[in-house]
């Protein structure tokens, strides 16, 4: 038990340090902290997750907002959380310039649109900054995950599975990983 919580330990060390290495904190102007957190969406981060709206009509938002921006610097809608929710991951002042894309679609928080007819609505959706420092699960960190299994962690197995002590499921196929081993596509 000592030694996995080591290795557990060591291991979240390791993935905080290449994820600032690869995404470090940058200040924003004022202005734009100032407006996100007037406008109920938090101070902006690299990640922030939308409930509401269909991919479909997500989508269009995103690739509107990654036309001005570099290639480095884009937006990737990395979770798909359900149908209408999602994690949009990117630099923080990106995110911003599509929060703000996206409040000029949507309804106001509080309004009534029940006497308006449905073709004519505005769509209903909540837009929030996580509290984070780095984008998980995005393009973004994608050479740091490769530094952490190659440079820092060696390619080691995180734990061996005997070594299990609760049931625990592959977040993408529901598979118990008890019967599988750690690995890179831990990482993933």
């Amino acid at each position: 038990l000592l030694k996995n919580a080591h290795q557990g330990l060591r291991w979240l060390f390791h993935a905080g340090l290449r994820g600032q290495q690869a995404f470090p904190v940058l200040a924003l102007e004022p202005s734009v902290v100032e407006d996100s957190i007037k406008g109920g969406k938090g101070s902006p981060t690299p990640m922030s997750s939308v409930v509401g709206p269909l991919l479909k009509d997500l989508e269009p938002h995103s690739a509107k907002t990654n036309k001005h921006l570099p290639s480095n610097s884009q937006l990737h809608i990395s979770l798909h959380n359900g149908a209408k929710a999602f994690v949009v991951t990117g630099p923080p002042r990106a995110l911003y310039s599509l929060v703000t894309s996206l409040r000029r679609v949507k309804a106001p928080s509080g309004v009534d649109q029940s006497k308006t007819p449905f073709s004519q609505r505005k769509p209903v959706f909540y837009v929030r900054f996580l509290a984070v420092g780095v984008p998980y699960h995005s393009e973004h960190l994608k050479d740091a995950v490769n530094k952490l299994c190659t440079e820092d962690l060696k390619d080691e197995e995180l734990w061996d599975v005997k070594d299990l002590k609760i049931p625990v499921f592959h977040t993408e196929d529901g598979t118990f990983l008890s019967i599988h081993f750690f690995s890179r596509s831990s990482t993933d």
